[in-house]
């Protein structure tokens, strides 16, 4: 294990703080009976995920989006996730594929308004940049994000992300480009937590290795409520949403969909990135998940980014960090 700290001023990509909204049915009593449902049938719980067996899932194709010439070629995709039918991005580079396949490079992306989220241009430079390294990425946009189904129940759709991601993971296996055997992930933000979550309950050899930029790394449901709260601006609006949340979650239970209980978990290697001014994400979160990776001798690297808000005069530079970390992991 190491820590390395940076003296180099970095911003990343300016991405919205990630926020939790809720979502409203015009037929709410439609809903109420569907969020029962999903109540009664899916697992949210970490360690229910943990133990679930997710069915192999297939790819869709939906269009051929732009071709980077001599790079790769990028697709609009579409798969199922509990019933959902959730879009995303594939890049797939323009090399001769290896004897094994080309490595794959799951990108989970952070808080955009859903709205305002687009597959093919969020989180460009990233996937873009992993493909012309001869990675294929799958980028999900998530349950509720663009065109993506959602559940109307604001609470479980979010706890549901990393379900969306769980589903990918199976559908891996039947790319045919794909080296099945070497699949990395990268987080960001919330997609930091996301990713958090997958390492907690992924099976042995699923994945090889994890980059973590900036990682929502906090207890249940503070880790959305801080966001909310916004230095106390909006403290109603933080208590209305934990009230949402009690009404489908005992706090007694709170602990069980946290990702900071699950830490010795995890068993792949992390490479971890935060800028010590971050204004989003709290550089302490990363200092905290720091602390529980060594308590429980994981695997780790942490580069720390002195003075920095985000991450983006030296962005690609981390991006290439990323990539050499990944490949050091190839077996």
């Amino acid at each position: 294990m190491k820590e390395v700290f940076l003296k180099k001023y970095i911003i990343i990509l300016l991405i919205a703080p990630f926020l939790v909204i809720g979502c409203k049915s015009e037929l709410e009593s439609a809903a109420k009976t569907e969020n029962e449902n999903q109540k009664n049938t899916i697992n949210y719980k970490i360690e229910k995920i943990k133990n679930e067996n997710f069915p192999s899932q297939l790819i869709n194709i939906e269009k051929k989006l732009d071709y980077v010439k001599n790079k790769y070629q990028e697709y609009l995709i579409s798969y199922k996730s509990d019933g959902l039918k959730i879009f995303g991005k594939m890049n797939i580079p323009d090399q001769e594929i290896p004897e094994n396949g080309f490595p794959v490079v799951i990108i989970n992306h952070g808080y955009i308004p859903p709205n305002k989220y687009d597959t093919d241009n969020s989180y460009r430079l990233v996937d873009g940049f992993f493909a012309s390294s001869g990675f294929i990425t799958l980028k999900s946009d998530y349950r509720g994000w663009n065109n993506s189904e959602k559940l109307e129940n604001s609470v479980y759709n979010r706890l549901g992300l990393v379900r969306d991601i769980k589903y990918l993971l199976e559908a891996i296996p039947n790319i045919e480009e794909a080296d099945e055997n070497n699949v990395f992930v990268f987080g960001h933000s919330m997609g930091g937590e996301v990713t958090l979550k997958l390492l907690q309950t992924i099976d042995d050899n699923k994945l090889r290795a994890a980059s973590l930029w900036a990682p929502c790394y906090e207890y249940y449901p503070e880790v959305s409520l801080y966001f909310i709260r916004d230095d106390g601006e909006n403290e109603e609006m933080a208590q209305k949403r934990r009230k949402k949340i009690l009404s489908y979650i005992p706090e007694k239970d709170f602990p069980l969909y946290s990702v900071t209980n699950y830490v010795n978990y995890i068993d792949i290697p992390i490479i971890l990135h935060h800028g010590t001014m971050d204004k989003s994400v709290p550089f302490q979160w990363s200092l905290n998940l720091v602390e529980e990776l060594k308590k429980h001798g994981k695997d780790y690297t942490f580069y720390s980014y002195k003075d920095d808000h985000n991450l983006s005069n030296n962005f690609f530079s981390v991006l290439a960090r990323d990539v050499k970390f990944f490949k050091k992991n190839i077996q």
